[in-house]
């Protein structure tokens, strides 16, 4: 079995996101999520879930750029719609405005 190094298997996962329509910054953040996941020993969480993404993203049942959209707000209360997004993009959007 080959060993490559997390920072290739990044590399190569951006890239791959990309080449679907992924923005660079988008794509760095999911490769990065994915590589993490593994290196922490979540390996189901990891870069095995790169072929489902993909295929997802070529499908349209994920949308590379969707925007993230609040749909109401209170100071207890954020309903919010990911708009088919990518879930590690879109979770980060929600959590940044906590």
């Amino acid at each position: 079995m080959p060993l490559l190094s997390a920072r290739t298997l990044q590399t190569f996962a951006e890239s791959v996101l990309q080449a679907r329509g992924v923005s660079a910054a988008n794509a760095n953040a999911v490769a990065a999520s994915l590589v993490g996941a593994n290196l922490r020993g979540h390996d189901s969480h990891g870069v095995m879930r790169l072929p489902q993404y993909l295929q997802s993203l070529e499908r349209g049942e994920v949308v590379a750029g969707a925007p993230f959209t609040v749909l109401r707000e209170s100071e207890t209360l954020l309903a919010a719609d990911g708009n088919w997004g990518l879930g590690r993009i879109q979770c980060g959007r929600l959590t940044d405005r906590l």
